[in-house]
């Protein structure tokens, strides 16, 4: 759980309007010499209080990875859904992330009696596989705990396809930031913009280059847009410049971001192109980062 520290000052016994001199006494009497203050005169700091409150990393964030029933449903089909989760919680073991509560949905959806105000970050996969209808509890769920302050990650192939199967199609589409998918795409790069990447760039991780994806990432456009969110293109398309990394920063609760990419790039089979695998690394690490507010 993030918590920022303030320290205040601790005033301990009286206070006075004058400054004490630091000569014991006078000669003659033995009364104490004050004399005013220069009411000009700057404040003095105290050595032992520190009001910068402590900076903020992975370790001290908390985390929920919901994975989408899709990952358990086709678990056993050579697809290698199980390798991309997997490969999810080693990266976030290797980012050091504090503390990262696993939630798998159920063919009926989200388990309403799990609560997910107060993590600093939920990620959510259906591990490249389009929405289905028992995929609306979770985007209910996620609505409500985004509204409280929690930031949300979307990652994986076909983020955006298959959006109309939800009952809560709209909500989806806001949380989301993209229309429904036209095609659920075919390999393609996926190119960085480079002035709109700068605003989630964090100094801890390398910047992503462009890269070739080579599954397929969704032929979309960006949602309507609302006037209380600015939303930002990261990468798009190399083929078609369509979206494929937005984030989305709301002026009250928490932030989105949307990632048309499945981070190990293994959904399909096992990965072979190490320097993509690395741009996608990059791109989750940041992605996280700046959904938790670091």
């Amino acid at each position: 759980m993030r918590i920022a520290m303030m320290l205040s000052p601790l005033l301990v016994g009286c206070t006075s309007d004058y400054a004490l001199n630091p000569e014991p006494m006078l000669a003659q009497g033995g009364v104490w010499d004050y004399e005013a203050p220069d009411p000009d005169a700057p404040d003095e700091p105290d050595p032992e209080e520190d009001d910068t409150p402590p900076d903020l990393t992975l370790e001290a964030i908390d985390v929920a990875l919901i994975i989408g029933y899709q990952c358990v449903e086709r678990s056993g089909g050579g697809d290698g859904v199980q390798v991309e989760v997997e490969g999810v919680e080693q990266i976030l073991d290797e980012l050091g992330v504090g503390v990262v509560d696993v939630f798998s949905e159920t063919a009926e959806g989200w388990d309403g009696d799990a609560s997910l105000f107060g993590y600093d970050a939920v990620l959510y996969t259906r591990c490249g596989w389009q929405w289905q209808g028992y995929n609306a509890p979770t985007i209910d769920a996620l609505f409500d705990a985004r509204a409280e302050g929690v930031g949300v990650l979307f990652f994986g192939d076909d983020s955006a396809f298959g959006l109309g199967n939800l009952t809560n199609a709209e909500d989806a589409t806001e949380l989301i930031g993209l229309q429904p998918a036209t095609r659920n795409g075919n390999p393609t790069e996926m190119v960085m913009e480079a002035d709109a990447l700068t605003m989630v760039l964090s100094d801890d991780f390398a910047a992503p280059e462009t890269f070739a994806y080579r599954w397929d990432i969704d032929i979309t456009e960006l949602a309507p847009v609302r006037p209380d969110v600015t939303v930002s293109v990261l990468a798009r398309r190399g083929d078609t410049s369509s979206p494929s990394w937005i984030a989305q920063t709301w002026d009250t609760g928490g932030d989105t971001i949307t990632l048309l990419a499945s981070v190990t790039e293994a959904n399909h089979g096992p990965p072979s192109d190490e320097h993509g695998l690395e741009q996608l690394r990059r791109i989750f690490a940041h992605s996280l980062s700046w959904v938790a507010g670091l």
